[in-house]
Protein backbone atom coordinates (compact mmCIF):
# COMPACT_ATOMS: atom_id res chain seq x y z
CA UNK A 1 0.00 0.00 0.00
CA UNK A 2 2.79 2.47 0.67
CA UNK A 3 4.14 1.73 -2.84
CA UNK A 4 0.65 2.75 -4.22
CA UNK A 5 -1.06 4.96 -2.15
CA UNK A 6 -3.36 5.29 -4.73
CA UNK A 7 -5.00 1.61 -3.80
CA UNK A 8 -5.26 2.92 0.02
CA UNK A 9 -7.34 5.90 -1.23
CA UNK A 10 -9.70 3.19 -3.04
CA UNK A 11 -10.85 1.25 0.14
CA UNK A 12 -13.97 1.61 1.85
CA UNK A 13 -13.52 3.29 5.23
CA UNK A 14 -13.16 0.79 8.36
CA UNK A 15 -16.79 1.94 9.36
CA UNK A 16 -18.73 0.72 6.67
CA UNK A 17 -16.99 -2.61 5.27
CA UNK A 18 -16.17 -3.43 9.10
CA UNK A 19 -19.41 -3.73 10.17
CA UNK A 20 -20.50 -5.96 7.01
CA UNK A 21 -18.30 -8.61 7.98
CA UNK A 22 -19.20 -8.71 11.23
CA UNK A 23 -22.81 -8.76 10.59
CA UNK A 24 -21.90 -11.66 8.10
CA UNK A 25 -19.99 -13.35 10.59
CA UNK A 26 -22.87 -12.76 13.04
CA UNK A 27 -24.86 -14.60 10.44
CA UNK A 28 -22.16 -17.54 10.17
CA UNK A 29 -22.03 -17.80 13.86
CA UNK A 30 -25.86 -18.28 14.10
CA UNK A 31 -25.31 -21.25 11.61
CA UNK A 32 -23.00 -22.98 13.27
CA UNK A 33 -25.06 -22.78 16.83
CA UNK A 34 -27.61 -24.63 15.26
CA UNK A 35 -25.49 -27.55 14.93
CA UNK A 36 -24.23 -26.98 18.45
CA UNK A 37 -27.68 -27.20 19.73
CA UNK A 38 -28.13 -30.37 17.98
CA UNK A 39 -25.41 -31.89 19.69
CA UNK A 40 -27.32 -30.47 23.13
CA UNK A 41 -30.75 -32.30 22.06
CA UNK A 42 -29.07 -35.52 20.86
CA UNK A 43 -27.25 -35.87 24.28
CA UNK A 44 -30.41 -35.70 26.26
CA UNK A 45 -32.93 -37.35 23.68
CA UNK A 46 -32.69 -41.13 21.68
CA UNK A 47 -33.41 -38.76 18.68
CA UNK A 48 -33.25 -35.48 18.17
CA UNK A 49 -36.86 -33.57 19.51
CA UNK A 50 -36.12 -30.06 18.44
CA UNK A 51 -32.96 -29.67 16.82
CA UNK A 52 -33.48 -32.65 14.11
CA UNK A 53 -32.00 -32.72 10.91
CA UNK A 54 -34.88 -30.89 8.98
CA UNK A 55 -34.54 -28.26 11.08
CA UNK A 56 -30.85 -27.64 10.82
CA UNK A 57 -30.69 -27.82 7.37
CA UNK A 58 -33.62 -25.27 7.10
CA UNK A 59 -32.23 -22.87 9.09
CA UNK A 60 -28.81 -23.18 7.06
CA UNK A 61 -31.10 -22.42 4.08
CA UNK A 62 -32.52 -19.46 5.11
CA UNK A 63 -29.27 -17.90 6.75
CA UNK A 64 -27.11 -18.35 3.77
CA UNK A 65 -30.19 -17.26 1.49
CA UNK A 66 -30.33 -13.74 4.00
CA UNK A 67 -26.90 -13.36 4.23
CA UNK A 68 -26.78 -13.40 0.39
CA UNK A 69 -29.53 -10.84 0.27
CA UNK A 70 -27.62 -8.47 3.10
CA UNK A 71 -24.62 -8.58 1.08
CA UNK A 72 -26.53 -7.48 -2.37
CA UNK A 73 -27.83 -4.80 -0.10
CA UNK A 74 -31.79 -5.59 -0.03
CA UNK A 75 -31.31 -4.63 3.78
CA UNK A 76 -29.14 -2.80 6.58
CA UNK A 77 -29.10 -2.90 10.33
CA UNK A 78 -28.64 0.04 12.30
CA UNK A 79 -24.84 0.15 12.17
CA UNK A 80 -24.37 0.39 8.36
CA UNK A 81 -24.17 3.12 6.22
CA UNK A 82 -25.59 3.33 3.13
CA UNK A 83 -23.33 2.35 -0.15
CA UNK A 84 -23.03 4.01 -3.51
CA UNK A 85 -22.84 0.53 -4.98
CA UNK A 86 -21.73 -3.41 -4.68
CA UNK A 87 -17.93 -4.26 -4.89
CA UNK A 88 -17.41 -7.21 -7.21
CA UNK A 89 -16.24 -8.85 -3.59
CA UNK A 90 -19.10 -8.25 -1.87
CA UNK A 91 -21.11 -9.33 -4.56
CA UNK A 92 -19.23 -12.50 -5.56
CA UNK A 93 -19.45 -13.20 -1.71
CA UNK A 94 -23.33 -12.64 -2.35
CA UNK A 95 -23.89 -15.26 -5.15
CA UNK A 96 -21.37 -17.42 -3.12
CA UNK A 97 -23.64 -17.31 -0.25
CA UNK A 98 -27.39 -17.65 -2.60
CA UNK A 99 -26.08 -20.26 -4.49
CA UNK A 100 -25.10 -22.33 -1.06
CA UNK A 101 -28.61 -21.78 -0.06
CA UNK A 102 -30.19 -23.35 -3.49
CA UNK A 103 -28.08 -25.99 -2.97
CA UNK A 104 -29.00 -26.85 0.46
CA UNK A 105 -32.49 -26.50 -0.38
CA UNK A 106 -32.11 -29.10 -3.16
CA UNK A 107 -30.75 -31.27 -1.19
CA UNK A 108 -33.58 -31.14 1.73
CA UNK A 109 -36.27 -31.26 -0.93
CA UNK A 110 -35.11 -33.26 -3.97
CA UNK A 111 -35.91 -37.25 -3.63
CA UNK A 112 -32.35 -38.23 -4.41
CA UNK A 113 -29.72 -35.61 -2.05
CA UNK A 114 -27.32 -34.31 -4.72
CA UNK A 115 -23.97 -36.57 -5.54
CA UNK A 116 -20.61 -35.69 -4.47
CA UNK A 117 -18.19 -34.92 -1.48
CA UNK A 118 -19.11 -31.31 -1.20
CA UNK A 119 -23.17 -32.78 -0.47
CA UNK A 120 -21.45 -35.43 1.93
CA UNK A 121 -19.38 -32.67 3.88
CA UNK A 122 -22.47 -31.03 4.15
CA UNK A 123 -25.05 -33.91 5.43
CA UNK A 124 -22.24 -35.36 7.44
CA UNK A 125 -22.26 -31.87 9.63
CA UNK A 126 -25.69 -31.58 9.81
CA UNK A 127 -27.22 -34.30 12.86
CA UNK A 128 -27.38 -37.36 11.88
CA UNK A 129 -31.09 -38.67 10.06
CA UNK A 130 -31.89 -41.54 12.82
CA UNK A 131 -34.85 -43.77 11.87
CA UNK A 132 -34.56 -46.89 13.81
CA UNK A 133 -37.40 -49.77 16.05
CA UNK A 134 -36.87 -52.06 17.64
CA UNK A 135 -36.65 -56.06 16.19
CA UNK A 136 -37.66 -59.57 17.36
CA UNK A 137 -34.23 -61.23 16.40
CA UNK A 138 -32.00 -57.75 16.68
CA UNK A 139 -33.50 -56.16 19.62
CA UNK A 140 -33.15 -51.93 19.40
CA UNK A 141 -31.83 -51.02 15.35
CA UNK A 142 -31.13 -48.55 13.80
CA UNK A 143 -31.47 -47.68 9.89
CA UNK A 144 -28.86 -46.70 7.31
CA UNK A 145 -29.60 -46.60 3.62
CA UNK A 146 -32.42 -49.19 4.28
CA UNK A 147 -30.06 -51.31 5.91
CA UNK A 148 -30.45 -52.35 9.24
CA UNK A 149 -27.67 -51.96 12.32
CA UNK A 150 -28.80 -53.79 15.63
CA UNK A 151 -27.45 -51.52 18.55
CA UNK A 152 -26.62 -54.63 21.32
CA UNK A 153 -24.03 -56.74 19.65
CA UNK A 154 -24.89 -59.36 22.09
CA UNK A 155 -28.54 -59.96 20.62
CA UNK A 156 -26.65 -59.58 17.02
CA UNK A 157 -24.28 -62.22 17.80
CA UNK A 158 -26.82 -65.10 19.31
CA UNK A 159 -28.81 -63.69 15.85
CA UNK A 160 -24.85 -64.41 14.03
CA UNK A 161 -24.91 -67.81 15.02
CA UNK A 162 -28.24 -68.53 14.55
CA UNK A 163 -28.11 -67.67 10.54
CA UNK A 164 -24.28 -68.42 10.50
CA UNK A 165 -23.24 -65.29 9.04
CA UNK A 166 -20.10 -62.82 9.93
CA UNK A 167 -20.89 -59.77 11.79
CA UNK A 168 -19.59 -55.81 11.18
CA UNK A 169 -18.87 -54.19 14.27
CA UNK A 170 -18.92 -50.64 13.21
CA UNK A 171 -17.72 -48.38 16.32
CA UNK A 172 -19.47 -44.70 15.84
CA UNK A 173 -20.98 -41.59 17.44
CA UNK A 174 -24.12 -39.66 16.83
CA UNK A 175 -22.36 -36.44 17.07
CA UNK A 176 -18.99 -38.24 14.54
CA UNK A 177 -18.85 -36.23 11.34
CA UNK A 178 -16.55 -38.75 9.55
CA UNK A 179 -18.74 -41.43 11.15
CA UNK A 180 -21.92 -39.88 8.74
CA UNK A 181 -18.98 -39.21 6.21
CA UNK A 182 -18.50 -43.21 6.14
CA UNK A 183 -21.84 -43.79 6.30
CA UNK A 184 -22.61 -41.86 2.83
CA UNK A 185 -19.57 -44.00 1.53
CA UNK A 186 -21.69 -47.38 2.65
CA UNK A 187 -25.30 -46.68 0.59
CA UNK A 188 -23.07 -46.78 -2.14
CA UNK A 189 -24.28 -49.77 -4.20
CA UNK A 190 -20.84 -51.66 -4.46
CA UNK A 191 -20.33 -51.23 -0.60
CA UNK A 192 -24.43 -51.75 -0.24
CA UNK A 193 -24.24 -55.06 -2.00
CA UNK A 194 -21.36 -56.39 0.10
CA UNK A 195 -22.59 -55.07 3.42
CA UNK A 196 -25.72 -57.45 3.04
CA UNK A 197 -23.01 -60.93 3.71
CA UNK A 198 -23.45 -59.53 6.87
CA UNK A 199 -25.10 -59.09 10.52
CA UNK A 200 -24.77 -55.42 11.07
CA UNK A 201 -24.13 -53.75 14.28
CA UNK A 202 -23.44 -50.03 15.42
CA UNK A 203 -21.84 -49.11 18.92
CA UNK A 204 -22.29 -45.86 20.10
CA UNK A 205 -19.45 -44.80 22.56
CA UNK A 206 -21.30 -41.25 23.02
CA UNK A 207 -24.43 -42.17 22.96
CA UNK A 208 -27.45 -44.68 22.06
CA UNK A 209 -30.01 -43.59 20.01
CA UNK A 210 -33.38 -45.40 19.70
CA UNK A 211 -32.98 -47.00 23.27
CA UNK A 212 -34.54 -44.88 25.65
CA UNK A 213 -33.86 -47.01 28.88
CA UNK A 214 -31.13 -44.50 30.62
CA UNK A 215 -29.72 -47.56 32.41
CA UNK A 216 -29.27 -50.14 29.40
CA UNK A 217 -27.95 -46.79 27.44
CA UNK A 218 -24.77 -46.83 30.29
CA UNK A 219 -24.73 -50.22 30.00
CA UNK A 220 -24.52 -50.55 26.26
CA UNK A 221 -22.21 -47.35 26.04
CA UNK A 222 -20.01 -49.29 29.01
CA UNK A 223 -19.63 -52.23 27.16
CA UNK A 224 -18.75 -50.85 23.70
CA UNK A 225 -15.87 -48.75 25.05
CA UNK A 226 -14.09 -50.83 26.86
CA UNK A 227 -14.22 -53.60 24.01
CA UNK A 228 -13.23 -50.50 21.63
CA UNK A 229 -10.06 -50.18 24.02
CA UNK A 230 -9.30 -53.48 23.96
CA UNK A 231 -9.48 -54.16 20.50
CA UNK A 232 -7.83 -50.70 19.27
CA UNK A 233 -6.40 -49.67 21.86
CA UNK A 234 -7.86 -46.08 21.58
CA UNK A 235 -11.56 -44.85 20.88
CA UNK A 236 -10.90 -43.24 17.73
CA UNK A 237 -13.99 -42.99 15.73
CA UNK A 238 -14.84 -44.34 13.41
CA UNK A 239 -13.72 -48.25 13.38
CA UNK A 240 -14.45 -51.17 11.76
CA UNK A 241 -13.77 -54.48 12.44
CA UNK A 242 -15.67 -58.17 10.98
CA UNK A 243 -15.99 -60.79 13.06
CA UNK A 244 -16.77 -64.47 13.09
CA UNK A 245 -20.73 -65.30 14.50
CA UNK A 246 -18.68 -66.00 17.90
CA UNK A 247 -18.21 -61.99 18.28
CA UNK A 248 -14.87 -62.36 19.06
CA UNK A 249 -12.38 -64.09 16.28
CA UNK A 250 -11.47 -60.83 14.66
CA UNK A 251 -11.59 -61.34 10.63
CA UNK A 252 -10.16 -57.71 9.59
CA UNK A 253 -10.46 -54.18 10.79
CA UNK A 254 -10.72 -50.43 8.94
CA UNK A 255 -10.20 -47.51 11.41
CA UNK A 256 -10.76 -43.88 10.32
CA UNK A 257 -11.96 -43.00 7.12
CA UNK A 258 -11.79 -44.23 2.95
CA UNK A 259 -8.84 -42.50 2.06
CA UNK A 260 -8.91 -43.89 -1.69
CA UNK A 261 -12.14 -44.81 -3.40
CA UNK A 262 -12.87 -48.83 -3.23
CA UNK A 263 -10.76 -48.83 0.03
CA UNK A 264 -13.56 -49.76 2.46
CA UNK A 265 -14.93 -52.35 -0.16
CA UNK A 266 -11.66 -53.98 -0.25
CA UNK A 267 -11.64 -54.56 3.61
CA UNK A 268 -15.15 -55.70 3.41
CA UNK A 269 -13.81 -58.45 0.61
CA UNK A 270 -11.54 -59.00 2.54
CA UNK A 271 -12.66 -60.11 6.25
CA UNK A 272 -15.53 -62.12 4.09
CA UNK A 273 -12.78 -64.14 2.33
CA UNK A 274 -11.18 -64.51 5.89
CA UNK A 275 -14.39 -65.63 6.97
CA UNK A 276 -15.42 -67.97 3.94
CA UNK A 277 -11.66 -69.63 4.62
CA UNK A 278 -12.62 -70.44 8.60
CA UNK A 279 -15.57 -71.52 7.86
CA UNK A 280 -14.19 -73.83 5.57
CA UNK A 281 -11.47 -75.06 8.13
CA UNK A 282 -14.37 -75.68 10.64
CA UNK A 283 -16.43 -77.99 7.78
CA UNK A 284 -13.57 -79.63 7.36
CA UNK A 285 -12.53 -80.71 10.56
CA UNK A 286 -15.58 -81.44 11.67
CA UNK A 287 -15.52 -84.11 8.68
CA UNK A 288 -12.65 -85.14 10.02
CA UNK A 289 -13.78 -85.92 13.41
CA UNK A 290 -16.84 -87.11 12.68
CA UNK A 291 -14.89 -89.91 10.16
CA UNK A 292 -12.78 -90.47 13.09
CA UNK A 293 -15.16 -91.65 15.07
CA UNK A 294 -16.66 -93.70 13.00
Amino acid sequence: LALFPSWLQRLPKSGGWMNTVKVTMGLIEIGASLKFFSVADLALNPRPIVFDYALVMTGWVVIAFCTGLYLLGMFRTNHDTPVEGISAVRLAFAITFLSLAGYLFVGLVAAEPPEGRVWENIAAFAPPRLQGGDDPDLGPYVEHGGLRFALDRHAAVRYAQQVGKPLLFDFTGVNCVNCRLMEARMAEPDVRKRLERFVLVQLYTDNVPEVRDRQRVAALLEDNKRLQEEWFGNVSLPSYVIVAPDGQTRLATFVGLERRDGEFAEFLDRGWTAWQRLAGESSAGGRQTAMGRG
